[in-house]
């Protein structure tokens, strides 16, 4: 899974080493201001069916965690699981978590394994990957290219 944070999609590839095939993409939401969606590289570790916060007064359906609280999760619910709170996708509108059309989470609740690789990035770096090419440095924060050197080198 790889989520380009610049155009806020999300993409699903399968394949293995240099013979990547893309096969869903899906319109996202990621982190507002002050509530991030984290970059780096992560793994898909459990699912869900539905939760709820008491903190926000909303849930979301079909959750795939890939770091402490952060999920693929639907557009959000009141507490009744019937009612959109919020229909935003293509920009911003998360505390952190990555939301998708409901129909989107559910297909990557149903298809996508615990433990597959979960790459949050921004254009240039993930442009860089794709190239085998680094960034000029100008462009990203260190971190960032420390990660894209690390997938580069894990993928040869």
């Amino acid at each position: 899974i790889y989520l380009n944070l610049d155009k806020q999609i999300t993409y699903v590839y399968k394949g293995s080493n240099n013979n990547w095939n893309l096969i869903k993409e899906f319109i996202s939401s990621t982190g507002i201001d002050g509530k991030e969606t984290p970059k780096g590289i992560f793994s898909v570790t459990n699912r869900g069916d539905w939760f709820y916060s008491e903190e926000f007064e909303q849930g979301a359906k079909y959750w795939v965690q890939f770091m402490g609280d952060y999920l693929f999760h639907s557009i959000p619910f009141d507490e009744s699981q019937e009612n959109i709170v919020d229909y935003t996708l293509g920009k911003p509108a998360s505390h952190g978590c990555i939301r998708l059309a409901v129909e989107d989470a559910k297909w990557l609740y149903d298809n996508i394994d615990n433990n597959t690789k979960v790459n949050i990035k921004i254009e240039e770096v993930y442009d860089a990957m794709r190239k085998g090419i680094l960034p000029k440095t100008s462009q990203v924060a260190p971190s960032q290219i420390t990660t894209v050197f690390s997938l580069i080198e894990g993928s040869r």
